[in-house]
């Protein structure tokens, strides 16, 4: 871990947070609000308003995070005010700085930090960030209103700091349109307190003409106070938004002392609209201030947060509608394929009984004639292939439809491997390919298997081997103990299977290039599909790997009960 440095001129700016003497102050609502907005633009369950003092780094305001403070020792924010840039890790295991930080392999397990530095005065205090315990990134949008989001937290620090330093007897606020007008001394140190905020203070007379400007009006709107004084305060109202605006300021005039909040559009001085938010009270039967006192602040970044935020809620509500239509279709079409398959196999099953029957039939009755016997072979062989394919396919596609159940028994493991070797090994042969089959003594014979099933992928297992293998090879099915359960082994003498493939080697319809084995004989792709369902289905395991000698070794585990 790299705890870290110490920014250049760190007594300044430590005496910069001293001053605004906001260490250890109780949690303030407007702040609580900024930390909210960023969970919410960056779609994060922690966000912060981080504060770095000398030893250690305190949240102001916090949203998913129950310290109030951590040492700046572990901290990332204590990184990311060494630079006026975001700072931002999108994995923090990737990054040598963080890997084996505290805050990463214990709680709360960061993953992802995005630090936005705050600035008052020059000095850079802390942070807004936001941090997730997944990887991730962050738009160009989400970046950029959250640099807007940072902004408006560096105006609220400074506000905040001003208010406590601000003398209690200034001197008269510019822009009163004359001297009597002049409110009380205690309402001129508000307003003079005010003017230097960025919101923007107005004084208004029950024609809805303006009195006093407050000179933030010229750093939020671009207008000079002083020629905004004995104009209409609604002149730079949008259109749309005046009349019922003039309503709550109607509303207002007939309830002293009454309260009236409105969000509305304003023209600034260069053309372009921005949303504020008003709230005015009716003062004018107080003598210090005879008129009513509005209060005006600049809400377009959380205005632009807010539509980001219903933006994402519709996209995820049509993503999610989206989501619930494709999953009918693919329930729909799941049963027509799982239909069909049925059908098939029901259809298929009477003329393979036939030809089976026919085949042994030709057998029984070929006597010496060693052309009538290897036809009958070959049809037999093919048929009993035929079966399996029909038979794969039906529970595969029971197994996508979550109905491959295996029916299980205790079961002689060892009895059913030699029977599956011996049924086999005359296929073999007549490929010039020979069997061994070598099966340790168990321990306990017997384990709680799908017979059917598992008889199945032995002989899918050997099949594969077998197409895969030059003639004239040997192919070896080994049974022995393997920790709790039993393994089985199935080897072959075959080119064996380049590492690429090896991944997808048990997936639906996977077959291997037939350039790459010359004599390999064609693969329907649902045989070893159907050995991983039917294995996992047992909660076994199935893999393949290469051989020292050359070729596949093709094994599954299943557990003992």
């Amino acid at each position: 871990m790299k705890r870290p440095a110490r920014p250049a001129r760190e007594s300044a700016r430590l005496e910069q947070l001293d001053r605004l003497a906001i260490l250890d102050t109780e949690a303030e609502p407007d702040f609580d609000q900024i930390v909210r907005w960023a969970a919410g633009i960056a779609e994060a369950p922690i966000a912060l308003l981080s504060l770095v003092d000398d030893d250690r780094q305190w949240f102001k305001a916090r949203l998913g995070m129950e310290p109030t403070e951590l040492s700046r020792a572990v901290s990332f924010c204590g990184h990311a005010i060494l630079s006026a840039d975001p700072f931002i890790i999108g994995d923090t295991l990737e990054d040598e700085r963080f890997a084996d930080n505290p805050l990463v392999v214990d709680e709360p397990y960061i993953r992802f930090y995005a630090g936005f530095p705050l600035t008052v005065h020059s000095a850079r205090v802390g942070t807004l960030c936001v941090l997730d315990q997944t990887p991730r990134e962050l738009s160009e949008r989400q970046l950029r209103l959250l640099a807007a989001l940072a902004e408006q937290a560096e105006i609220q620090l400074e506000w905040r700091g001003r208010l406590l330093r601000e003398p209690r007897t200034p001197p008269p606020p510019p822009g009163i349109a004359n001297e009597a007008a002049l409110p009380s001394v205690p309402i001129q140190a508000t307003l003079a307190v005010s003017a230097q905020l960025l919101d923007v203070i107005a004084i208004v007379d029950p024609g809805g003409t303006v009195r006093y400007e407050s000179p933030s009006m010229k750093d939020v709107f671009g207008y000079d106070p002083s020629q905004q004084v004995g104009h209409s305060a609604f002149e730079h109202v949008h259109p749309e938004d005046r009349a019922g605006l003039l309503g709550e300021f109607q509303g207002v005039l007939g309830e002293p002392g009454g309260v009236a909040r409105a969000r509305y559009r304003y023209r600034h001085e260069n053309g372009s609209w921005r949303v504020v938010e008003s709230v005015a009270r009716n003062l004018i039967e107080d003598p210090a201030v005879r008129g009513v006192l509005i209060q005006t602040r600049d809400m377009t970044p959380w205005a632009d947060a807010e539509r980001m935020l219903e933006e994402s809620r519709n996209e995820a509500l049509e993503l999610a509608k989206a989501r619930e239509q494709l999953l009918a279709e693919l329930r729909a079409l799941q049963k027509s394929r799982q239909q069909l398959s049925s059908l098939i196999v029901h259809d298929l099953k009477s003329p393979l009984a036939a030809i089976v029957m026919s085949a042994h039939f030709a057998l029984e009755t070929a006597d010496d004639d060693e052309d009538a016997v290897e036809t009958a072979r070959g049809i037999l062989d093919a048929a009993h292939m035929m079966e399996r394919i029909v038979n794969d396919l039906l529970d595969v596609s029971r197994s996508e439809s979550g109905e491959l159940v295996p029916n299980v028994k205790p079961v002689d493991l060892a009895a059913l491997v030699h029977r599956t070797c011996g049924l086999a090994a005359s296929i073999l042969r007549d490929r010039k390919q020979s069997l061994v089959c070598d099966v340790a003594a168990l321990a306990d014979p017997e384990i709680a298997i799908d017979a059917g099933l598992i008889e199945r992928v032995v002989r899918n297992l050997v099949d594969n081997a077998s197409k895969y293998s030059p003639r004239g090879s040997e192919i070896r099915v080994r049974l022995s103990e393997s920790g709790d359960g039993v393994r089985v082994d199935v080897a072959d003498r075959g080119p064996g299977i380049p590492d690429s493939f090896k991944e997808r080697v048990f997936d639906l319809y996977t077959r291997v290039d037939r350039e790459m084995v010359k004599h390999a004989r064609a693969s329907h792709g649902l045989g070893l599909a159907f050995c991983r369902l039917a294995v996992e289905a047992h909660g076994g395991r199935i893999w393949v790997e290469d051989r020292d000698q050359g070729g596949s070794r093709f094994s599954f585990e299943l557990a003992r009960a």
